[in-house]
């Protein structure tokens, strides 16, 4: 996916691709470790799973809130996202997005 939302302008949004950008480091420190190392990477991995939510959630604040401020409506197309996550080249950018929490702060 290019854009995460597209305004009545023509104004399209980028998504932040949170997970794209850490993906990478992250397949590679999920591989099993040696015995002695089991804690550090744990917290490793939990780290980069935080970063990836931070970023994800700072992006979602940033927009509505700028979406809130621009326009005194808004107008929301109701997407069935449970069947856009089957198609498996859709389903990991259009989870990374969160627009179910996308959609309950415009509201």
């Amino acid at each position: 996916m290019s854009t995460a939302a597209t305004l009545s302008s023509g104004e399209k949004l980028p998504g932040p691709k949170a997970l794209d950008a850490h993906l990478q480091r992250l397949s590679r420190w999920q591989q099993p470790e040696e015995a002695g190392a089991a804690t550090t990477g744990a917290n490793r991995l939990a780290r980069l799973h935080a970063r990836v939510s931070s970023v994800r959630r700072d992006w979602l604040h940033q927009t509505t809130t700028r979406l809130a401020r621009e326009f005194a409506v808004l107008g929301i197309e109701d997407l069935h996202v449970g069947g856009m996550l089957k198609n498996q080249k859709l389903a990991r950018n259009i989870a990374d997005l969160g627009f179910q929490e996308f959609r309950r702060q415009l509201e």
